[in-house]
Formats: C-alpha cells, sequence, structure tokens
C-alpha cells in the first residue's frame, strides 16, 4: 500500500510539475513554457539563416518574397515543397540530384547550411 501512495503522489507530483490536471488531461502553463523555449532555438536559427541566405547572394538567381532574379526556382514557398534536410542537401551539393545545376556548391559549415535551409523550409 505504501509503494501504491508513493506511486500516486509522484504521479500526481509530476502532473503538477508539467502543468498537467489530473481529472482533464489538460496541459497546463508549464507545458506551454516548455514548448516556448524551444521555438526562439528554431526562431534564432531562422533569423541566422535568413541572414546567411541574404549574405550568400542567393537572391542574385533565386526570388524570394516578390524580389531576385530568375535563374534558379523562386524560393518563396519552397518549404511547403521540401523539407529543411533536402533543402540544405542542396545547398550543399546542387549537382547530386542535377548534374546540369548552375547552382555553386556551398563550403559554408554544415552549421550555417543547416540554418539557412530552416530559414528556406520557413517558407510556405
Amino acid at each position: 500500500m505504501q509503494s501504491k501512495l508513493w506511486g500516486t503522489i509522484t504521479v500526481l507530483g509530476l502532473a503538477t510539475a508539467v502543468g498537467l490536471s489530473a481529472s482533464s488531461g489538460a496541459v497546463g502553463a508549464a507545458k506551454g513554457k516548455k514548448m516556448a523555449a524551444k521555438k526562439p532555438a528554431a526562431g534564432a536559427a531562422i533569423t541566422q539563416g535568413k541572414k546567411l541566405v541574404a549574405a550568400s547572394g542567393c537572391v542574385g538567381c533565386h526570388k524570394i518574397g516578390g524580389k531576385g532574379g530568375t535563374t534558379g526556382p523562386d524560393l518563396s514557398h519552397v518549404g511547403s515543397k521540401v523539407t529543411s534536410a533536402e533543402i540544405a542537401a542542396k545547398i550543399k551539393n546542387p549537382k547530386a540530384k542535377n548534374p546540369n545545376s548552375v547552382m555553386p556548391t556551398s563550403n559554408r559549415p554544415d552549421k550555417e547550411i543547416v540554418a539557412m535551409a530552416a530559414y528556406l523550409a520557413s517558407l510556405k
């Protein structure tokens, strides 16, 4: 009985700690705070990626939001068509899937390529 009571208290304590309502299972404020903590990290990557895309001259060939070149595909809604991983692979080695691509290979560190891909994937 004691271990059962202890288990119940632990479960209820955990439910309270993460903001769960024991009766309804609803997500409370603590859960919202945990999720909010993840968003700034993703937001930071997107912000950094946006700056890197601008600094890399991508809009010289690609149109984003109505501005830019027309040599490459319009990237304004690329995030609704492909994943961040696919975008990163394309930035890193454009000729891997399309040997005729005129897009130059990126020599940027993987962390920067991931940030650029995060930004582009956010364009939906």
